[in-house]
Parts: structure tokens; C-alpha cells; sequence
């Protein structure tokens, strides 16, 4: 029995390597495009339907995941380098930046460290809801940033109607393959289990 794997992708980019690092590893993935409780719907639809073993998700989306569904949730973290770089890319759009993240209890960054290294400020408005993630970006359009970074195709979507630019804060196809080589050994156990229970 192959190990069924589904994760969610905050944009269209990250659907793409994902694909490519699951090809690369000769793994099926489905993937669904969204985040928070919409993704987390869409989630519960496959695995209620199709005998999913683990889900992958990041951040806020990951927690909503996690209540959605019974089976375990495998997280897909951003590190310090993928935020730092996302920062250094966001500069080459404009000077006043914003970072739009959902802050998970017990994992938070050292942001001074990050803006230490960088050089230059970024500030940070947090969100745990849809509605949170579109007041913050319209904060972000009063407070006079030039770009959101961050909170995936919403931010994006709602980033562009205020004219402001934006970035998503991307994953490396390191992290990708780490986070699949995981969620599958925990597919796989658990398929074992399954069978010898029998």
C-alpha cells in the first residue's frame, strides 16, 4: 500500500515545488491550495474521502488542519533563512515592509535578530483569523508600508487591491524534501501498524 500524503500550499508557487520535490522523491502528494480554515476544509473533504495517512501544513493553516481531521498533521516550518531571505526580496520592491505571519505559541522568531542581520527594519503585524489577515494588511496601507510579505494568495489578493506590493514568503526545496521524507516515514509507520493490526 502506497502512503497518501496531502498538504496544503498558501500559493501557486509552492504547489509547483512541491510537485517537483515529490516527483524528485517518487512520492504522490496531493496538494491544496488555500490557508486557514478554507484549506483546512478542503482537507477534511480528501481525507474524509480518501484514505489519507498524514497532512503536511504550515503555520496557522497546520493548527486549523489539526482540528479539521484525525489523522496526524506533519508541520512545514519557514526558518530563520527562508524569512531572512524573504526580507532581503521584499527590499528589492521597496524601503517601508511589512511581514503579515501567524504567530505559533512556543515556536516565535527573535525578529530583532533577523532585522539585526538584514540591516534594515521590518514591521510585523500578526494574524490568527481571515478577517485578522485583511485588517492587518489594511494596516499595513495606513501605517504608508510599500510591501506585505507574506499570509499567502489573500494577502496577496488584498495587498493588490490597497496598491500595495507583495511577496510570498517562500520555502526552499530543502525544506520541502526534509518536511515530505518526514510526513512519509510517519505514513508509512502508521500503514504498518494498520497491518499488523489486522
Amino acid at each position: 500500500m502506497a502512503s497518501k500524503l496531502i498538504m496544503t500550499a498558501g500559493y501557486p508557487e509552492l504547489t509547483e515545488l512541491i510537485n517537483i520535490v515529490a516527483e524528485e522523491l517518487g512520492l504522490k502528494v496531493t496538494i491544496v491550495e488555500g490557508i486557514l480554515t478554507e484549506a483546512a476544509e478542503k482537507v477534511k473533504d480528501y481525507v474524509e474521502n480518501g484514505n489519507y495517512e498524514v497532512a503536511i501544513s504550515r503555520a496557522g493553516t497546520a493548527q486549523e488542519v489539526k482540528e479539521a481531521v484525525d489523522i496526524p498533521v506533519v508541520h512545514h516550518d519557514s526558518d530563520e533563512f527562508d524569512i531572512l531571505q524573504g526580507f532581503v526580496r521584499a527590499k528589492q520592491l521597496g524601503d517601508k515592509i511589512c511581514f503579515i505571519t501567524y504567530p505559533e505559541d512556543g515556536f516565535l522568531f527573535n525578529f530583532d535578530d533577523i532585522t539585526n542581520t538584514i540591516g534594515f527594519d521590518v514591521t510585523i503585524l500578526t494574524y490568527k483569523t481571515p478577517k485578522e489577515l485583511v485588517d492587518q494588511v489594511e494596516k499595513a496601507k495606513k501605517m504608508g508600508m510599500e510591501v506585505v510579505l507574506g499570509g499567502g494568495m489573500k494577502a496577496a489578493e488584498i495587498a493588490e487591491e490597497y496598491g500595495l506590493k507583495s511577496m510570498y514568503l517562500t520555502a526552499s526545496k530543502r525544506s520541502i524534501r526534509r518536511m515530505l521524507i518526514l510526513a512519509n516515514k510517519v505514513a508509512e509507520d502508521r500503514i504498518k501498524l494498520k497491518e499488523e493490526a489486522e
